[in-house]
């Protein structure tokens, strides 16, 4: 909606996975073959992964494996599911479920993609439609930096609250030269989550620009809190 109000491209930073704990696993039944592994967060954060199921695994060992991963990982940082898994919950598979092999490494592919701080854009191309983008040796570089999702989470992973700006060279970044950035924070409840980014021409229009964002911020703070709060009764 932002990047579509604006016509350029907009940017939010998911939580980072330090700051998440595990409230559980679930496990939804599609077929035989696949069920949907879900992973919810204690911010409320869902991240779910459609699974495909060896012909020996059942969807009983599926079931049983997610109530072990729940009895013993409820309350632990995202971030170090993976070490304590080994320690704490692999005797327990093997002795309890058949094929744990197999059911562990579907696991830990889950995880693995449940680790990564999760950066989403809207309207990605939009700032190329700049006459600032005219070049074809900046659209390649902009489009590669834009692609290497890690490098864009951890340039704007310690914005400052409140609304702030950057324009053209306080970004430090070659590539960004022309540009400008808006950027707010968001919460759930009272903690800090994540960021908003508006990227544009360094001639956008400032004043609406930031009310738009502020909007943004505030509104996404407030769906958010209402999700979680709803979750805790």
């Amino acid at each position: 909606m932002l990047s579509e109000l604006t016509n350029y491209t907009s940017i939010v930073l998911g939580p980072e996975t330090s700051r998440n704990k595990l409230s559980g696993f679930r496990i939804v039944p599609i077929s035989e073959a696949q069920a949907m592994l879900l992973l919810i967060t204690d911010q409320g954060h869902v991240d779910h992964h459609l699974v495909n199921l060896p012909k020996e695994v059942t969807l009983s060992d599926v079931e049983r494996t997610v109530n072990i991963l729940n009895e013993r990982l409820v309350g632990v940082p995202l971030d170090e599911l993976s070490s304590r898994i080994p320690t704490e919950v692999k005797e327990l598979l093997v002795g309890h479920v058949e094929n744990s092999e197999r059911l562990s490494s579907i696991v830990f592919d889950t995880l693995k993609n449940s680790n990564q701080e999760k950066v989403y854009f809207g309207g990605k191309t939009n700032i190329l439609n700049q006459p600032e983008f005219h070049d074809v040796a900046k659209i390649r570089d902009f489009l590669q930096l834009v692609e290497e999702e890690k490098g864009i989470y951890d340039m704007f992973r310690n914005i400052p609250d409140g609304i702030q700006v950057k324009i053209g060279r306080e970004l430090d970044n070659d590539l960004l030269n022309n540009l400008s950035i808006i950027t707010a924070t968001y919460q759930i409840a009272d903690e800090r989550v994540g960021g908003i980014i508006l990227l544009g021409p360094t001639r956008m229009e400032y004043a609406r620009m930031m009310g738009l964002v502020d909007v943004f911020s505030k509104d996404l703070t407030a769906v958010l809190t209402k999700l979680y709060r709803d979750q805790q009764k």
